[in-house]
């Protein structure tokens, strides 16, 4: 069940006390903030794995990017491991392109990130 804000989805599940974030639809200049607060509170709540999920996202802008650089800045000085899953390929491009690929732990599906994250 997701909650639709402006033309994203959100699901949050938890999974082997793993906090699981689904995104579909848009992370632009428009989601961008509550973006990064859905982020800040999933860790300020405790959760120390986190497994971003961008199976069915079709876009993310700059914006979108700093939330996420910003949010693993802070998930570091919180012991936090995350990892981000399932990117469509034009998001993995945007990530290769921005050198974001070498600052984020990718998996390729929500399986792998589970199993990464399980033993962190």
């Amino acid at each position: 069940m997701g909650k639709q804000i402006f033309n994203t989805d959100v699901c949050i599940n938890e999974e082997h006390k793993i906090v699981h974030l689904k995104f579909s639809g848009s992370i632009n200049v428009d989601f961008s903030e509550i973006f990064g607060e859905l982020l800040d509170k999933t860790l300020n709540d405790g959760h120390g794995r986190i497994l971003i999920d961008f199976k069915d996202v079709e876009l993310i802008t700059s914006n979108g990017l700093r939330v996420l650089l910003v949010f693993a800045k802070k998930a570091k000085k919180s012991n936090c491991n995350f990892a981000i899953c399932n990117m469509q390929a034009g998001v993995q491009r945007v990530f290769t392109m921005s050198g974001f690929n070498e600052i984020f732990k990718i998996v390729s599906d929500h399986e792998e990130g589970i199993s990464t994250l399980k033993g962190s």
